[in-house]
């Protein structure tokens, strides 16, 4: 359709906008670029050569050419990429300076062959999207200016800035520019509770901000008292009581360092029981920006009690100072020497009956024991909440939220008496209380370990019974150990020791067996158990009465599994 009487010579590469009804082609011998006239529906020419353009020399041949939103890219065989537009033509230079703090005034200079008017857009894809932060004119081939100051519009990291130049004819044309800000770090929020006290400690708990160049954070305390507004950088040094170390010796103002979103818990001590300090905490960036200063808490350190210390306790393992307590304690001995050689027992049992083919067969109902087969093995484990008696344990650790974890082993008789040991565990955390009960935020931590040796009578007569009453009584020692955040922070203190006692229990064990007949023989089958039960106990035990400090009397309501060999 074209040839050299529409002036083309030798055509190498084309590109068609049917927005604009225009075809334009590349001509290797004249070195232009030429535009041409097309039908808008199918892109075919017509006419002379509308205008031209000289393409620069030394590029090579022209093999691509593709129009996209009013500029035409050429593409060379040379790797070269020329950009052609009848709009203005603008260039922006780098950002003064390429990286800017928060207020921190910065400039872009550019040129555009065309004069006109222009606007700075902040983060926009398009002419008119994002916010203007500066406008002007400027003439053709004329340095232009944009000017601003980086304020909280501004985001975190690489920010573009379009200058967007309209000439006479309302043709735009645009460049853009990248600007890295970093802005100062976000405000540190001390919540309710976030600073605590302790027995001669302050602890400060600091909610981790997400600022990705976060450094670290700064701690400032003092008994003279400041407010935020005094501080636009920085802080108060710190000021203590005359009983106090230095701040060096404290290390105060305290520099903690911290990952984005990491929260941190910082112990400051020794500092002196009944003073006022006033602490706040802000944030610094790895430029060395700093953020607002959080708010100004007040705390009075206090001295502290834990449970052995409300219950008078000195601590160590003994046993009662009456012959028949002496008695218990021997009698308690000689049975858990039992419970150890009957677990050993357990533990052979249930190999035997893991090494069993898995093809047994079993009949259903399983038979019972014979009166001529005297001895049994039972394991059980149950688990439920233990309600403490004495108020030096609960004003710590609360009425509620005691959970015991026991696990019981012995023979069985005649499937009417089991002589059981059994080994437990539990496990609290709070904090200590000041002289009036109010809680610090000094940690303690209570840890039981009970041993008990019982016989239980069970109500068992009938073969494949569905529910077995129960009742027994037993011995008890409970060895326990407080331990509890030192004074002098980061440090721990303890005591430790062990009270005897007894207790007695009632419950029922119910049967599964009945409800899966055919899973019950094959677990007979597979591992020796000959009954499982779901097992609920009330259990009462008096620990520690006869003798001073802790006591560690409760009542337990549990639940458990019980498997019998």
């Amino acid at each position: 359709v074209l040839n050299e009487d529409e002036g083309v010579d030798e055509a190498t590469a084309l590109g068609l906008d049917l927005e604009q009804g225009a075809l334009f082609v590349a001509d290797e011998r004249a070195g232009e670029l030429l535009r041409f006239a097309a039908s808008a529906s199918t892109g075919m020419p017509y006419g002379d050569v509308l205008d031209s353009v000289v393409l620069p020399s030394g590029i090579g041949q022209i093999n691509e050419l593709a129009v996209l939103d009013g500029y035409v890219l050429a593409g060379s065989s040379t790797g070269e990429l020329v950009v052609l537009t009848d709009r203005p033509w603008l260039e922006a230079e780098r950002p003064a300076p390429k990286a800017a703090l928060a207020d921190q005034e910065v400039t872009i200079d550019f040129v555009s062959d065309v004069g006109g008017s222009w606007e700075a857009r902040l983060n926009t894809t398009d002419n008119q999207g994002g916010q203007r932060i500066d406008s002007g004119t400027v003439s053709a081939s004329e340095v232009g200016t944009a000017r601003f100051s980086v304020d909280g519009d501004f985001r975190e990291g690489d920010n573009q800035i379009r200058i967007v130049l309209t000439d006479g004819a309302g043709l735009k044309g645009h460049d853009t520019a990248v600007l890295s800000v970093d802005n100062p770090p976000s405000r540190v929020t001390l919540n309710a509770g976030a600073v605590g006290w302790g027995d001669g400690l302050v602890k400060v708990r600091i909610n981790g901000i997400s600022d990705e160049d976060l450094s670290h954070y700064t701690i400032y305390v003092s008994t003279e008292p400041f407010s935020t507004g005094e501080y636009t950088e920085a802080g108060p040094g710190f000021v203590g009581a005359a009983s106090d170390l230095s701040g060096r010796r404290l290390n105060l103002p305290r520099k903690v360092s911290a990952e984005p979103g990491q929260d941190k818990e910082v112990t400051i001590a020794p500092l002196t029981n009944g003073v006022t300090y006033y602490v706040s905490v802000r944030a610094t960036d790895a430029a060395g920006q700093e953020g607002q200063m959080s708010k100004v808490s007040s705390v009075e350190p206090e001295e502290t009690f834990g449970v052995a210390d409300l219950a008078g306790e000195r601590g160590g393992f003994g046993c009662s100072s009456t012959g028949a307590g002496m008695s218990f304690v021997l009698a308690l001995l000689g049975l858990a020497s039992l419970s150890r050689r009957t677990s050993s027992l357990v533990a052979a049992l249930v190999m035997v009956g893991l090494s069993l083919p898995a093809e047994a067969r079993s009949e259903w109902p399983q038979s019972g024991k014979t009166w001529s087969e005297i001895k049994g093995q039972t394991f059980e484990l149950r688990y439920g909440p233990m309600s403490f008696k004495d108020d030096s344990i609960t004003s710590i650790f609360g009425d509620e939220g005691h959970n015991l974890i026991m696990m019981q082993f012995g023979p069985t008789i005649f499937d009417l008496v089991e002589l059981k040991g059994s080994i437990g565990y539990f496990h609290g955390e709070a904090t200590r209380v000041s002289a009036s009960g109010a809680s610090s935020s000094q940690e303690d931590y209570l840890n039981l370990y009970p041993v008990a040796v019982d016989l239980t009578g069970r109500l068992d007569i009938i073969p494949e019974q569905p529910v077995i009453p129960f009742a027994g009584v037993g011995l008890d020692y409970f060895f326990w150990r407080e331990i509890w955040e030192g004074s002098s922070g980061g440090s721990r203190d303890e005591i430790s020791g062990g009270k005897p006692g007894w207790h007695k229990t009632y419950g029922a064990h119910i049967l599964l067996d009945t409800f899966d007949q055919r899973r019950a023989s094959k677990l007979q089958a597979v591992s020796g158990i000959t009954d499982s039960y779901i097992t609920v106990e009330y259990r009462v035990q008096e620990v520690g009465e006869d003798q001073s400090g802790i006591k560690f009397s409760a009542e337990t309501l549990s639940f458990g599994l019980k498997f019998d060999h």
